[in-house]
């Protein structure tokens, strides 16, 4: 960062500290949000930039994510490469940490 930046940056930070912290939430999804979609400029931006300003969090719900996909990367980590465990081995690794943990 040259200086004039970190000077920009220690004043942005300075401002925002005393914001309560609905604002400053606000503003950090903003901040996420800008980094996601770089491109994500108009209308809706100079909506919230409008509504940051009076000190209102902007309403960023879950409906903004893309759900879909992180669920589908959710699902794929849970699946792994073998089959469930069937009843009887279930049992059986129950039985051995019972014996681990009370000997």
């Amino acid at each position: 960062m040259a200086s004039v930046e970190q000077a920009e940056y220690a004043a942005v930070l300075e401002a925002i500290r005393h914001w309560p912290p609905d604002a400053r939430r606000g503003l950090v999804r903003e901040l996420v949000k800008s980094l996601a979609t770089p491109q994500a400029t108009g209308a809706k931006e100079g909506r919230h930039a409008a509504e940051s300003t009076g000190m209102e969090t902007p309403d960023i719900g879950v409906a903004d994510r893309p759900a879909k996909k992180t669920l589908a990367d959710l699902v794929g980590l849970l699946r792994g490469d073998q089959p469930p465990p069937t009843d009887e081995e279930v049992e059986c690794i129950l039985g051995e940490e019972r014996m681990k943990k009370y000997g």
